[in-house]
């Protein structure tokens, strides 16, 4: 391929990739008879008979998100949607800090540094402000529990972080074909899609997103993982008396309707009382609207988020 005429670099190197995937444990799709369809569908109705029910995918760390769409489904892409500053990357901190130790996550941080990132991580765990974290002003006797939360975490050990601008998809799949070749790999988290970069420039921004929704979809089909990926949405929202969002409040895209397997929509109230100077009727609730599941019910879970620390938790904490 090396020595063929006007050829990609990265092709070669993507074909040599989905080669040593082949050849590595991963179960490569195939075409299946009804037999051995219904096999497979029998053992795994089995094995979740015989486990009690068990999450078809691995746990987001929250017991009612979990029992809605099921946990993070290798193969499946769930859209996280908020508008800023809503908690949209606290809450995936929050599942990757909670990501079982032998089970794997990638975040692919297109909005911060690593350094800020891992403040963003250490701050839920020792019940600091991550702005003090960041600006170092912390109690001498908060070193222990910093340092204590911090091995803690390299021990474990199981999440990989890129912090990379402009990445596309493809180079994003590349990664992700990397780090499960070599240490495995079942969730991969992406913030956020309007950062991704297009393939083609000149393309609508309705295109583009179309696009990029569609190949995250088809990497998380391709590579067994979950892909969750972030995205904002329009000021739609922000012109309606209920600001809860719908779907139609995506941005750039109904595509993304399309292409993905869950979708999760968070609302503050909190958040709209500060910026309308009232009080809030809901302090501390998150609320994580359910608007897509596919093989579930909508509606909305209540979880509960201190601010603060960047804490996201199934009942609310008190610090």
């Amino acid at each position: 391929m090396a020595y063929g005429e006007e050829i990609d670099i990265r092709d070669v190197i993507d074909t040599l990739e989905n080669k040593m995937l082949s050849a590595s444990d991963m179960n490569e799709e195939k075409t299946v008879n009804l037999e051995e369809l219904m096999t497979q569908s029998i053992d795994l109705i089995d094995n979740g008979y015989k486990n009690g029910g068990q999450l078809l995918g691995e746990t987001t760390g929250y017991k009612l998100l979990d029992n809605a769409i099921n946990g993070f489904v290798k193969g499946d892409l769930c859209i996280i949607a908020a508008r800023p500053s809503m908690g949209k990357t606290a809450l995936s901190m929050e599942m990757l800090n909670k990501l079982p130790p032998g089970k794997k996550g990638l975040i692919f941080e297109m909005e911060m540094s690593k350094g800020k990132l891992g403040i963003r991580m250490l701050a839920p765990r020792t019940y600091i402000n991550s702005q003090d974290l960041s600006k170092g002003l912390i109690k001498d006797t908060d070193f222990s529990v910093i340092q204590k939360e911090a091995g803690k975490m390299a021990n474990k050990n199981n999440v990989f972080i890129n912090c990379r601008t402009g990445l596309s998809v493809s180079e994003i799949k590349a990664e992700a074909k990397k780090i499960k070749i070599q240490n495995g790999l079942d969730v991969i988290f992406v913030d956020h899609i309007g950062k991704v970069r297009p393939d083609n420039p000149k393309a609508t921004k309705n295109d583009q997103i179309g696009q990029i929704s569609e190949e995250f979809k088809n990497m998380a089909m391709d590579l067994d993982i979950c892909c969750v990926v972030l995205s904002q949405l329009n000021r739609e929202v922000e012109k309606r008396t209920d600001k809860h969002p719908i779907m139609s409040d995506l941005r750039n895209s109904g595509c993304i309707e399309q292409d993905a397997d869950e979708i999760l929509m968070l609302y503050r109230d909190d958040y709209y009382a500060e910026r309308e100077g009232r009080k809030s009727i809901r302090p501390g609730l998150l609320e994580v609207l359910v608007a897509k599941n596919k093989d579930g019910n909508v509606g909305a879970i209540k979880l509960y988020y201190n601010t603060n620390y960047q804490i996201i938790s199934d009942r609310p904490i008190l610090y």
